[in-house]
């Protein structure tokens, strides 16, 4: 593999290892890792789907939505849009939930 392709595919595994890290626990790593590689390639859709994936683990259904949406409007057809809808129909259903206690 030569330097340049080598440099090309990097987001890819960087996106590799944040899985890695993801599915083993630690969250915290994973998205150090995800929010290092997007200052170098801000445009990389999977990225944030992977921070968006790490900050609901976290429970913090705000920031996830927000990255899910930025992912989502570089990639309208990648998971980041079905994983927010799903976030959306659980908030959804979560809030009608607490009016009705």
């Amino acid at each position: 593999m030569s330097y340049g392709d080598f440099v090309l595919n990097l987001p890819m595994m960087t996106a590799d290892t944040v899985k890695a890290l993801l599915a083993a626990g630690r969250i915290d790593e994973a998205d150090r890792m995800a929010e290092d590689a997007l200052r170098r390639n801000p445009q990389c859709a999977e990225l944030l789907y992977l921070r968006g994936q790490a900050a609901m683990k976290r429970s913090a259904w705000g920031e996830a939505i927000s990255l899910f949406l930025q992912a989502e409007a570089l990639e309208p057809e990648g998971p980041a849009r079905e994983a927010r809808e799903m976030l959306d129909d659980i908030m959804a259903f979560y809030n009608k939930d607490m009016y009705n206690q």
